[in-house]
């Protein structure tokens, strides 16, 4: 049991770390904490409109960004 524990974990650990090691998302990240919100994104971002919401997705669904900070 304490085994399989730790493989649900390594593997929760994984995904964060290849959702972060994409160069745009941590791009995203950076930007959203010194701005405490997603909110002009758009604007010093350089990638398509519909890219944005893709790159925000993927951290949510993570856990690595939480709907208040969309606000």
């Amino acid at each position: 049991m304490e085994n399989m524990s730790f493989e649900k974990a390594s593997e929760r650990y994984e995904k964060k770390s290849k959702a972060l090691a994409d160069r745009q998302r941590l791009r995203v990240t950076h930007e959203i904490v010194k701005r405490d919100s997603v909110g002009g994104l758009m604007e010093v971002m350089d990638m398509t409109q519909s890219k944005l919401p893709h790159h925000l997705k993927v951290l949510m669904d993570l856990g690595l960004l939480s709907e208040e900070m969309e606000e």
